[in-house]
Parts: structure tokens; sequence; C-alpha cells
């Protein structure tokens, strides 16, 4: 699935330790009278929701709230009502930040005043950067041009933000960590929908070899683990596109003895095989953050990879959060994932119904036409699925009551059939 870069320095909210955390109070005032909710985004971990959002009714088209945070963090408030505004804020630990929506002859005027407000004036930093016309580039020279060109641009846009604005010494650094991790964002982002472009080329490989070369030099002009950058949403964005490309690349060499003795030693080597096809998704996720980072960077993306399996399927989700309990024992990102995790233990322990039957089909069951003979006469509600597809899960357990009760007295056969295959779990 193609995923667009944000680059308004990214939705998140900054990272979130061991550290004292401090107030910060966000006031909201819409003149608009139809306006009567707003929705505050932010992606990545966060201490608003851990899904990355939360929305909020205006009271007397106000809204009014104080939060506990570590750090500056990154908010993207939008109406929900009346849609056509939004505004990107960053708001620090001690900060009272007043944000005024005026709407006038169909246009918003949003002005923002109070401590806080010069991190806050407006900031051309584009939301996204696409660079569609390079799809079907099979080098990735236009890509580095593409991308140099836009730094300078930022580069510019910051220089004259901190000369006109004076923001304070935290934020000046949250754009400079900005600047300093972009290219490699940049270049990651775009390549890991690219590759599957230059696998059909002829080709392929030695131009992958190309891409991967320009990558990891990127990659290398700064470190990968550096607590201090986590206040820089750039540098959140790369850590999880990161972790995903890596997830993608070992899972490639998943066969090999040096990929199951480097990351299975654990197991014995007769069950490494099993123990990775078990859960080529969430464990081998952990063992990539406990593999090559290290304090601060370690804890915040175990609850990145908590977060990620709130949204999918919770394989393992209990085991590994156990591991990041007693690692981090007073993290602050314990308690936006106990209620999913409390709610994973009660799902590991129910048990089959006497209306649940497995069928064995003991190899006899090899086409649709086998399966539909076993069904003959009934009405089948058929449900395919694949074990690897994390949103397969997530679909079943949200519509599978409404579903039941939709059709509850009418003699209908619930059928899933779910493909477990070393091609799909790879691919």
């Amino acid at each position: 699935m193609k995923k667009p870069l944000l680059l308004s320095f990214g939705l998140f909210l900054v990272f979130i330790n061991q550290s004292h955390t401090q107030e910060a109070t966000l006031t909201i005032d819409i003149s608009s009278p139809q306006e009567n909710t707003i929705q505050l985004d932010a992606i990545g971990v966060n201490t608003i929701a851990s899904d990355g959002s939360s929305t909020y009714k205006l009271i007397n088209n106000r809204f009014n709230k104080t939060f506990t945070i570590p750090h500056i963090t990154k908010l993207y408030v939008t109406g929900v009502s009346n849609s056509n505004w939004s505004q990107q804020l960053y708001i620090s630990p001690g900060d009272h930040l007043h944000v005024r929506v005026d709407s006038k002859d169909g246009k918003d005027q949003i002005t923002i005043t109070g401590k806080g407000s010069e991190n806050n004036q407006p900031f051309y930093f584009p939301d996204d950067i696409y660079f569609e016309e390079l799809r079907e580039d099979s080098l990735p020279d236009r890509l580095l041009v593409a991308i140099q060109k836009n730094m300078d641009s930022l580069s510019q846009e910051t220089k004259r933000y901190i000369t006109q604005n004076k923001p304070t010494a935290t934020f000046e650094k949250v754009l400079q960590y900005n600047l300093a991790y972009a290219p490699a964002e940049l270049f990651l982002n775009f390549y890991g929908n690219h590759k599957f472009y230059l696998e059909t080329l002829n080709n392929s490989e030695k131009l992958t070899a190309i891409w991967k070369l320009k990558r990891d030099s990127l990659l290398a002009v700064q470190p990968l683990n550096n607590a201090g950058a986590l206040i820089s949403p750039i540098y959140k964005m790369l850590l999880g596109n990161y972790i995903s490309l890596r997830k993608e690349e070992l899972r490639a060499t998943a066969q090999s003895s040096d990929f199951l003795s480097t990351y299975y030693s654990e197991f014995p080597s007769d069950q490494r095989a099993q123990a990775y096809s078990g859960d080529p998704e969430n464990l081998l996720q952990e063992k990539i953050i406990n593999k090559e980072f290290t304090g601060q960077i370690n804890e915040y993306l175990y609850a990145y990879l908590l977060q990620m399996i709130s949204g999918s399927k919770k394989t393992n989700a209990t085991a590994i959060f156990d591991r990041f309990k007693a690692k981090y024992p007073t993290s602050l990102y314990r308690s936006l994932y106990e209620p999913m995790i409390t709610e994973a233990r009660i799902n590991e322990k129910r048990p089959l119904n006497e209306k649940m039957v497995f069928l064995d089909s003991s190899g006899r069951l090899k086409k649709l036409n086998d399966v539909i003979n076993l069904f003959k006469g009934r009405t089948v509600l058929v449900d395919m699925w694949g074990t690897w597809c994390g949103p397969c899960h997530e679909e079943i357990e949200k519509n599978a009551h409404a579903l039941k009760t939709h059709f509850k007295n009418k003699d209908l056969q619930f059928l899933y059939i779910s493909n477990y295959d070393l091609k799909n779990q790879i691919n």
C-alpha cells in the first residue's frame, strides 16, 4: 500500500520517557457557530490517543484542555464540522497556547498567541512530497536532485523563520534535526514503494543494488540511534520506515541459516524456522528493535511496535508487552497499551465453543469444488483471508459479531478459509 510522506514535520507527538512531565494548556476559540467538533491528530506514539487521534466537542465554541507532556509535542488540529481549516501546533511544557479561528466570507483566519506562540507562526513546509514524476525512474539520480532542491528551499525557510520569529532554543533544535534527517527520510519513503517497480525491470537486481547503495549512504550521514533527535517528527518518521524496510528485507532471506541463527538463536536449530514462520511480523520487528537500537530509542520503538500491533493482528502482543514492561517498568507508554493488552489476554483464554469446528481436510480439500461439496444444500457465507494479513484479522474481529447478529436464525453457515503459505508470508 502506498504511504504518503507527511512533511509538515510529521504529525508525531514526541518521545515519552521516564523524565518528569509538565503541563501545557491549549485553548481554541472558533467564531463559526457551525463548528462544534475538532480533531487532534498525531502520527506515532502519543499521549492523546494510542491510535493517534482524538475528537473533542466544543463548549460554547471553545476547546480548552491541559495536557501532561514530557517534551515539545506536535499536534494537528482540524475542524470536523467545517473541515476547511486545520493547523499544526508544537506545544511545549509550560505553554499556554491560544488559537483563534475566525471565519469570514468563506475563509478561515487563524491567529496564535500566548506563551509558545513564537514556535507556531506560519512556516512553509510541504505536507507531503510524492515525487510522482519520478515513479518510472530506474536510477536514483533525479530523485537525489529533487531532494537536494527541496532541502535547499527548506533550509532557507528555516533560517527565515528563526530570524523572524525567534523561537525557543528547543524548537530551533527540532527544526535542525528535521533538516538533518529529511534527506534520508525522503529517499527511504520514496524507495519503500519504488522497489516494487524496480522488480518489474529486466536488470532489477543490478538496479536495486544501486538504489540500496545510495539509501545506505544517506542513512549513514546521521546516527540512526539518536535519543536527542526524538524531538524531531522527521526523525521518528524515518525510524518507522526503517523498521518496516528492515523487516521486509530480512523476510526475503528468511530461509537462510544465517538469518535464523542471528535472529532466533535462543531456539534450538531445528525449531528456528518454525519460530519465525509462527510470527514473521511482530516478533521479527521486536528482534530488529532489540538488535539495532538501545536506550530511549529502544523504548520508543517498543511503544511504536505496540501501536502498530494495536491496529493489526495481536500475535505475540502480550509476550512483547510483558518484555517491554519488564525492561521499562516506569515507562509512560505502558498506560497507552494496557487496555489493548488486557483485551488480548482475554481473547487468548477464550475457548472455542461447540459451534466452532475445524475441518480436517487431510489433504482432501484441494479445490473450491471440494469445499462446496461439503456444504451442498446449505446457505454459506464464505470469508477468505490470509493468516499473514493483519487487516484480515482486524476485519474479522470487528465485523463477525454484527454479521452473526444480522443473520441470526436464518440457517446460515459461516465458513472461514485461511491461506497460509510460505510465498505469501514472505511477500
